[in-house]
């Protein structure tokens, strides 16, 4: 299954399930998984690499993600799948910015 987390992620995420999704997140590990919240997640990333537009991705409901989830396989054989969803999530948490300041006053001031 092909993932992808976009800057849309987190507000389709909200929009489709009326959820913060890095609430939901927060004490998401390898060896923590809260499923329910992973497969919700899962779908979200799932419609970002589908090809769809973001305005198709907006109008999904919880009702299409049902229909989506009756068509995946039992998630006990695709624990990889969750591990995935994991990976892609924290791969996109890391920062490339460094702090400009270390002494934490503001020049020219």
């Amino acid at each position: 299954m092909e993932l992808k987390c976009t800057a849309l992620t987190a507000i389709a995420y909200k929009h489709i399930f009326g959820r913060e999704l890095l609430r939901d997140m927060k004490d998401i590990s390898e060896d923590n998984m809260n499923t329910d919240v992973l497969v919700r997640l899962c779908y979200v990333e799932a419609l970002g690499a589908s090809g769809i537009t973001a305005r198709e991705i907006m109008g999904k409901t919880p009702d299409d993600f049902y229909d989506w989830l009756m068509e995946q396989p039992p998630l006990e054989a695709n624990k990889e799948i969750l591990t995935q969803v994991i990976n892609t999530w924290m791969g996109n948490q890391k920062t490339t910015s460094k702090a400009k300041n270390l002494n934490g006053r503001q020049s020219g001031k």
